[in-house]
């Protein structure tokens, strides 16, 4: 399906680059999103929640899930329970943050500076996690089944190229069609 993906990319007019992609160290990338998620849900909950939801933290959602686990969390709550025990403090969270936004940029960076590239293919959000490092807007588009279960491919692209995205995505989207209703 990629392969195919490719030469229709290449039909429209694109030129696709194969390269190896850069080695880089996402070390710590559960404990940032962990630290991000033990501040921001707080906040959010305060905020945005009904009064009748009572959960407040972390904590608090691993208590209520606790009192029925076989309903509320049947497959386990093993990354709540990860996120409540990391503690890194502020100047560890903003080293930690920095050092993974820069392997993600780099992730991206080096192919596109070295060929030149306007974005950069993958196949359903493998490298999401680095473009949400990097700060760099990713869209998936549908390219096919592979087996009847769908399958995309992601275009990834600098910050502030939203609009080139959406421009390319709906592109091939258009031509593909790939997308097919479920009977």
């Amino acid at each position: 399906l990629y392969r195919l993906a490719e030469s229709k990319i290449v039909a429209l007019g694109g030129t696709v680059v194969e390269f190896d992609p850069v080695a880089v160290d996402l070390t710590g990338f559960g404990d940032l999103l962990s630290a991000d998620m033990k501040a921001d849900l707080p906040r959010y909950l305060e905020e945005f929640a009904e009064s009748t939801v009572l959960a407040r933290s972390i904590q608090d959602i691993i208590d209520y899930n606790r009192e029925d686990s076989l309903i509320r969390i049947p497959y386990g709550q093993v990354i709540f329970e990860d996120m409540a025990q990391v503690s890194l403090t502020p100047g560890e969270l903003a080293e930690l943050r920095e050092r993974l936004q820069s392997e993600g940029r780099r992730f991206f960076d080096t192919p596109m500076e070295a060929h030149r590239l306007d974005a950069i293919l993958s196949i359903d959000n493998l490298t999401a996690g680095q473009a949400a490092l990097a700060k760099y807007p990713c869209i998936t588009v549908p390219m096919g089944y592979n087996q009847a279960e769908p399958t995309g491919i992601t275009f990834v692209a600098k910050s502030n190229r939203e609009a080139f995205l959406l421009g390319i995505a709906y592109a091939f989207e258009q031509a593909t069609r790939a997308r097919k209703l479920p009977e």
